[in-house]
């Protein structure tokens, strides 16, 4: 995902909040060399200072498969909005973002897990 450095968060525990807070996940993974998604919820915890997720597919569901063979991405999404340039002309922020946009914007909070 591209992510400009401006809008980077590294803080971990920040990022679990977020997690914790927007746990319906979208799990991706690849099973023979195809790709897959499902959309479930996930349990984050931290042990050992090691996040972890857990979470449950059907047995019928052929993603659980991919497990232990090749990494799989968890995608957490928040608020998400439009913001019209008629708008953010009007604020003090608008010279960080026009580091980034041209006409319009789409905000959005998400984070990806692998």
């Amino acid at each position: 995902m591209y992510n400009p450095t401006a809008f980077q968060e590294d803080n971990i525990d920040k990022l679990v909040a977020f997690m914790q807070a927007n746990s319906f996940a979208t799990l991706v993974s690849s099973a023979d060399g195809i790709p897959c998604a499902s959309h479930i919820p996930l349990v984050i915890t931290i042990e050992e200072d090691v996040v972890k997720m857990s979470g449950h597919l059907a047995k019928p569901n052929p993603q659980w498969q991919a497990f232990g063979s090749a990494e799989s991405l968890a995608i957490f999404t928040g608020p998400h909005a439009y913001i019209s340039p008629a708008q953010y002309e009007k604020h003090s922020w608008r010279t960080n973002m026009e580091l980034y946009c041209c006409s319009c914007l789409w905000c959005s909070k998400s984070h990806h897990a692998q």
